[in-house]
């Protein structure tokens, strides 16, 4: 016995088959592996199968598992105790994962849109803060301060010099603040470059966005954007305003208080539209030859166009693209200078008087218009510092010396221009003949056209426009009396022998220059 060999251990039948093949004898079984032959060779083998197809798999799944998977199952282990299958198990921890994020970023959200009403709270309430700062700013301003003073301090801030297109442009919105006002209309003339739209961009920059307009204008598309009384309507380098455009704004300003009714007819309905009362048209031109009648009704301002004005305005120029300054934009101090406008224009209009009325002497009655506009030029002054005016019994507020001297400062300047309603080309021409042209017997200057067009540097269409306006209306033979254009011929001798009849037009002037003087002698208050 000691002699035989051990029995052969029975090799297992299953081994070496991959899971297909044992899928594929179980399913022969319909699924029951104790039905199947050696049942527990193919339980061990089923449990074991170790082939290259099942590495695959295996490394597979290994390259699938997300991070953080094998860390999370070795913490819940029990997590996945009803789910055998790994694939299923990364599914599933795939899903929490997701619901996970999904979880957090509602929370962010949350956490965000509560970041944000905060911050939205927090801007508001500074918004708030600083509003009521402007507020109270411009009200102890238009209480205890100088009004006029701080938004002219903001205007040159903005653009040099031209303190007298200031004073006048601001006596414009003042005119809209009171009654009985006739309404104040500035015309700003000048060289082409010299600064009049500037000067105006300037200050309209500090009016409230809800009482200014600006751009081009239809004849009548006024009547379908205005709404707001008190409006300041800027028409930049209009040179030339149609008749109708003209008839409009005479008709507009000449009941300065009411609205403007204008009827017409839309497809055989009859309708009506208006301007709101107080409107005040900022004009800019070149020549500003309008009609007279249009003339009359404008206080005639001009731009500093002198040397030295030119040099302070090259001067600032360059430190400001030095150091790359915008000028228009929303300071606080701008925000103010607003703010002291809009408390103004959101009342009504004030009643103004001038108590020293009797004792104010006007010596040059003859343009009807312009003493009711330095009068009010007077009550504009008033009504913007009305918050530290007196008033009477009856609530009016109460005109002083103060605003008669600020006016008769500011009529001083423009007295020539006007009282005559001449330009400072208009002036430069007048004086030019007087000083240039021959005298005769009855006080009468002489020059010709040609020697007043070469002296003065005129061009030939700048001279016609100075003599005729536009189409015959505005030139200075209407303007001024005492002033003519003499048209003549003369005979020339030609270098090629024979002779040639030319124009030879002639400009004669009384030289009453003298009767638009100083405006200290136009207007003053008698002393008791």
């Amino acid at each position: 016995m000691a002699g035989k060999k051990a029995p052969k251990a029975l090799e297992n039948p299953y081994a070496g088959m991959n899971r297909e093949q044992l899928t594929e004898i179980l399913q022969k079984y319909k699924g029951k592996k104790e039905q199947v032959p050696n049942n527990e060779a193919f339980r061990q083998a089923w449990k074991t199968e170790s082939t290259p197809s099942r590495q695959k798999a295996e490394t597979v799944i290994e390259d699938e598992t997300p991070s953080g998977f094998k860390e999370f199952k070795s913490k819940h282990p029990d997590y996945f105790k009803n789910e055998p299958d790994i694939r299923r198990q990364i599914e599933t921890y795939k899903t929490f994962i997701a619901k996970q994020n999904q979880d957090r970023q509602q929370k962010g959200e949350q956490f965000h849109k509560l970041d944000q009403t905060v911050e939205t709270k927090v801007t508001q309430r500074a918004e708030r803060k600083k509003r009521d700062h402007i507020e109270q700013e411009a009200d102890r301003i238009l209480r205890e301060g100088n009004p006029i003073g701080y938004l002219q301090e903001q205007f040159s801030k903005i653009h040099i010099g031209d303190e007298v297109i200031f004073t006048g442009l601001l006596a414009s919105i003042g005119s809209q603040l009171c009654r009985p006002s006739e309404g104040i209309q500035p015309g700003l003339t000048g060289e082409s470059g010299k600064g009049k739209t500037d000067a105006c961009r300037a200050l309209f920059h500090l009016l409230p966005d809800e009482y200014k307009m600006r751009g081009s204008f239809s004849n009548k598309s006024l009547f379908y954007h205005l709404t707001k009384p008190g409006t300041i309507l800027f028409f930049d380098d209009a040179a030339r305003l149609s008749e109708e455009m003209q008839d409009m704004i005479k008709q507009s300003t000449s009941a300065f208080q009411e609205p403007f009714i204008h009827r017409t007819v839309d497809r055989g309905i009859p309708q009506t539209h208006a301007l709101p009362p107080r409107l005040v048209y900022w004009i800019t031109s070149v020549g500003g030859n309008y009609e007279m009648q249009f003339l009359n009704r404008q206080m005639n301002l001009s731009v500093d166009d002198s040397t030295n004005q030119d040099e302070r305005v090259m001067s600032v120029t360059r430190d400001r693209y030095q150091q790359g300054v915008d000028r228009f934009i929303d300071t606080e101090e701008v925000l103010i200078a607003r703010e002291i406008v809009k408390i103004l224009k959101d009342h009504e209009p004030v009643n103004v008087k001038i108590p020293f009325m009797d004792k104010i002497y006007w010596s040059q009655p003859k343009n009807r218009r312009n003493l009711p506009m330095f009068l009010d030029t007077v009550n504009s002054f008033a009504a913007i510092r009305q918050l530290q005016r007196d008033r009477d019994s009856s609530g009016a507020i109460l005109a002083n010396m103060q605003d008669f001297t600020l006016a008769k400062d500011l009529w001083a300047q423009i007295a020539r221009e006007q009282v005559g309603k001449l330009s400072k080309d208009d002036l430069r021409l007048l004086n030019c003949i007087v000083e240039n042209g021959e005298k005769s017997y009855n006080g009468v200057f002489s020059i010709s056209r040609s020697d007043a067009k070469r002296i003065l540097g005129f061009t030939d269409r700048k001279m016609h426009l100075i003599l005729n306006g536009n189409d015959g209306v505005g030139g200075l033979t209407e303007k001024l009396e005492g002033f003519d254009l003499v048209r003549g011929t003369k005979t020339i001798e030609l270098r090629e022998g024979g002779h040639k009849t030319v124009h030879c037009d002639s400009l004669e002037y009384n030289g009453q220059l003298d009767t638009f003087g100083q405006f200290n002698d136009v207007v003053w208050v008698l002393k008791d």
